[in-house]
């Protein structure tokens, strides 16, 4: 008698796990707009799967929600339904007053006829999969912000889309690659806000970068960004600590605000010459800044733009006008700063503060350079007169400065020196036998090969020297 009624224990447990299991995957008709709660019936709070068929509006969406929050729903097939207007509705599966209590929606399949996805629609939750139809033409802020675990790698954004608004996919952070379509025209403000992106492209076309729109995006490597683009918004890019390369297109006039500030990696920046203004803070606590190409119409340049830095030679241009606090505030290594303008650029700093203030802070003797007739001039200006030395001169370096791309690569191949700068800027390539004589000098943009005998060569590159065997 025992043995029976153990035996049927298990038996109702069994059937009872399995009537569970039934009831956790449902496929609903809406008869009407409205009335999916009613289609659902008493077990909603079970369900951890549902298919829905038929039109649905906002009140569905809510009690999706619902089912999620309060239930067991993860999995959510919209494939076979209908969306009132072919948009999903603002706030459809989040509520802006519940925070920082995700959502457990880990899979959606959107029908192929929707063309929008409304505000904060698809935010704060598990979720890990869902597709982008073709239909689909317009994102709205923050449609998809803190959707940290979605693992749409590579992230591919439709053709047609051309906008990304703010806080679209702000502090999404699983995918490594992005690929954006060649219809867009602008990314908003934080727009892709503390990603873990590694690589992305900016296509052709794209006219505007807003504020803090990659803003923590600590993995890019590289960032080109297009000629099409004319504005590019405070913070854009700050807070990039892998950041190596960027390079910015001859159609900008000024740098933002904080645009790179906070990127520890980069070190070296070319800036185009038709920037006349670089902003406050910039280029703020880039240590290893190295090189910097200022452009030849720059007239401005910032409170604390460069404050905290590795340059040791600093190349004005002739135009430059206006010298922040700070400026170049911490650059310990700061050894020459030419300033070829014949009148003496107002550099700015307050008496009462001078040790935080100063625009040029460095553990090394200043000596600044000036045009031959001027030093008076510069001795009796306010912060140029407190250079260690100031020395007139006629022979200001080229290229507002920088003599050496850090980028430039020197390899070898079959009797052959190659040696390519990445970088728009010439730099001088002089190439040695091993005995000291001159075998080529060559100002090198490109791509530069040299046919020389088998044998031990040095290379330099600016301030580079390198030893190479050809075969």
């Amino acid at each position: 008698m025992k043995t029976y009624k153990y035996l049927l224990g298990l038996l109702l447990l069994f059937l009872m796990h399995f009537s569970g299991l039934a009831q956790s995957y449902k496929v609903v008709t809406v008869p009407a707009p409205g009335e999916l709660e009613k289609s659902l019936g008493d077990d909603w709070d079970k369900i951890d799967s549902v298919v829905v068929k038929g039109t649905i509006n906002k009140v569905d969406f809510q009690t999706l929600y619902n089912c999620s929050r309060l239930g067991k729903l993860t999995v959510l097939n919209l494939e076979s339904a209908t969306i009132e207007g072919n948009r999903i509705p603002d706030y459809a599966l989040y509520y802006p007053d519940i925070m920082y209590d995700y959502l457990n929606i880990q899979r959606i399949i959107l029908p192929d006829n929707v063309t929008e996805i409304g505000k904060y629609a698809i935010s704060m939750m598990y979720l890990k999969k869902i597709n982008f139809p073709s239909s689909l033409k317009k994102f709205s802020i923050g449609s998809f912000y803190s959707c940290h675990w979605m693992e749409m790698d590579p992230l591919v954004i439709p053709e047609g889309i051309t906008e990304i608004p703010w806080y679209c996919f702000g502090h999404c952070q699983s995918f490594r690659k992005l690929v954006l379509p060649q219809s867009l025209k602008m990314i908003d403000g934080f727009a892709f806000y503390n990603t873990r992106m590694e690589e992305m492209n900016l296509p052709e076309g794209l006219d505007s970068i807003g504020q803090s729109a990659f803003w923590g995006a600590g993995e890019l490597k590289n960032v080109i960004i297009p000629e099409s683009t004319v504005h590019l918004g405070l913070g854009a890019f700050a807070q990039n600590d892998s950041l190596h390369n960027i390079k910015f297109p001859q159609s900008i006039t000024n740098i933002p605000d904080l645009f790179l500030a906070y990127s520890m990696t980069i070190d070296t920046i070319i800036i185009p010459d038709n920037v006349t203004v670089i902003g406050q803070n910039a280029f703020m606590i880039d240590f290893n800044i190295r090189y910097v190409h200022f452009p030849r119409n720059l007239q401005r340049i910032g409170l604390d733009a460069f404050n905290q830095n590795s340059i040791t030679e600093i190349v004005f241009p002739e135009t430059i006008k206006f010298i922040g606090k700070g400026a170049f505030f911490d650059s310990y290594l700061l050894e020459k700063v030419y300033c070829p303008a014949q009148t003496p650029p107002f550099a700015q700093y307050d008496d009462r503060d001078k040790n935080d203030s100063w625009p040029f802070i460095s553990l090394k003797k200043l000596t600044l350079y000036v045009p031959i007739g001027t030093s008076d001039l510069y001795r009796n200006a306010d912060c140029w007169k407190d250079f260690d030395y100031i020395i007139e001169t006629d022979n200001f370096p080229s290229s507002c400065g920088i003599t050496f791309a850090p980028s430039c690569t020197v390899s070898t191949s079959d009797g052959e020196i190659i040696i390519n700068n990445p970088t728009d800027i010439p730099t001088r390539v002089s190439v040695y036998a091993v005995n000291g004589n001159l075998v080529r000098q060559e100002k090198v943009v490109g791509t530069f090969t040299l046919t020389v005998s088998p044998g031990i060569y040095l290379v330099k590159a600016g301030r580079k020297t390198e030893k190479v065997v050809v075969k």
